[in-house]
């Protein structure tokens, strides 16, 4: 079966868009991918400072992600992916810990002796869990009191969760965080002690520009800094209007958050509508500071 005459429209050209086009013009189908950035990438883009290179969010790779890491070797960057032991800290009543490792959580003394140990064997206890409906209801601040204590609550996971999903932190599943604990787990050594984490040379552009040449190669069209104003169907296809032009496709795979697709999008279910607008969002900002020194020998506070 042929899909050569398919058309099929991407909005969005960051790493899901990019990834579907990669698949879907491998496979022979005709796909436009449209971004709104002038930048290719979308939020996985890079901004140039200097003769560097530098991302807008910051990536890094486990060793788990055999996806990517396949698609990094069939685009032949294999040389330019490297693999970096991660060092980490943690910043607690104006003082700057080694942290991550058996010992430097053993040398933790914000916690009392132990509470590191409570620490220490409710993180590993709750890596080694397997997938249960319980880890999806059960609020993470609730597990944490329950195994590691009041005080590695305080101390160590509600500060974390705060800074990272604001008031929404308590309504948080503890399976978020058995998550983290298995993906970060893959990309450990054999002893557990040693974290490696993957990033490209001269950053993630080059990955970027790799794919989006051989999409290019495939057959695939991109078209950046148009947005997209209205998603409907008309007949037998769907009619995307941009701010310059109207494109008429025979699918559509939209990319951005579920709150602008219902918002530009005609047609659309009142079940889904209602399953999209329960979903909360919380905003991120990400500096970037261009210092004359390093700031610590960390690469993660």
């Amino acid at each position: 079966m042929t899909h050569s005459k398919k058309t099929i429209g991407i909005l969005g050209g960051g790493a899901l868009g990019l990834a579907a086009a990669h698949k879907l013009t491998k496979a022979g189908f005709d796909v436009t991918v449209i971004e709104k950035s002038t930048e290719r990438g979308g939020l996985a883009s890079c901004i140039k400072i200097g003769d560097s290179y530098i991302e807008r969010f910051y990536h890094h790779f486990f060793l788990s992600d055999n996806a990517l890491l396949d698609l990094v070797k069939e685009l032949n960057l294999e040389n330019d992916l490297l693999w970096l032991e991660s060092k980490m800290s943690f910043y607690s009543e104006g003082k700057l810990y080694a942290f991550g490792t058996p010992v430097s959580i053993l040398q933790f003394s914000a916690l009392s002796f132990i509470n590191r140990l409570r620490f220490a064997f409710s993180s590993l206890y709750l890596s080694k869990l397997n997938d249960k409906p319980e880890l999806h209801t059960t609020p993470a601040v609730d597990w944490i009191k329950k195994y590691g204590g009041g005080q590695v609550l305080k101390i160590i996971w509600e500060p974390l969760l705060i800074n990272k999903f604001g008031k929404h932190y308590k309504e948080l599943p503890i399976s978020w965080l058995w998550k983290r604990f298995q993906v970060r787990a893959t990309s450990r050594d054999k002893s557990g002690t040693k974290e490696k984490l993957g990033y490209f040379k001269n950053s993630i552009v080059v990955f970027i520009n790799a794919l989006t040449n051989k999409i290019e190669q495939q057959g695939g069209k991109f078209i950046y800094g148009v947005s997209v104003k209205k998603i409907q169907q008309e007949a037998s296809k769907i009619k995307v209007e941009t701010d310059t032009e109207t494109f008429y496709f025979d699918n559509v795979i939209a990319t951005f958050a579920p709150e602008i697709f219902t918002r530009i999008t005609e047609g659309l279910s009142k079940e889904y509508l209602q399953k999209c607008s329960a979903l909360k969002y919380t905003g991120v900002v990400c500096p970037i500071f261009i210092l004359n020194r390093k700031f610590s020998e960390y690469y993660w506070v």
